[in-house]
């Protein structure tokens, strides 16, 4: 694995569609607010033996806050280390 993709808002439509196209060649980290099974489920389904993904929640303080994006970084940071 030679990169990591950060995709904020993943477990959603066209996030989870993101996903699916950059997990091919590389590790993807997925955050999600809602939407917790279908972002978990979506890491699980992105996960094989070649490719591996993961799903964070982000908890801002209140929703979609000017800090989201932020925890978004510092938990992906945090994942590929």
């Amino acid at each position: 694995m030679s990169s990591s993709a950060l995709v904020i808002g993943g477990g959603g439509g066209i996030g989870a569609a993101v996903c699916r196209r950059l997990s091919s060649d590389q590790h993807v980290v997925l955050t999600y607010l809602e939407h917790r099974e279908r972002a978990l489920s979506l890491a699980e389904q992105l996960t094989t033996s070649t490719r591996t993904a993961e799903a964070v929640r982000v908890m801002p303080p209140e929703r979609l806050t000017p800090r989201a994006p932020l925890q978004a970084l510092s938990a992906w940071v945090r994942c590929t280390r």
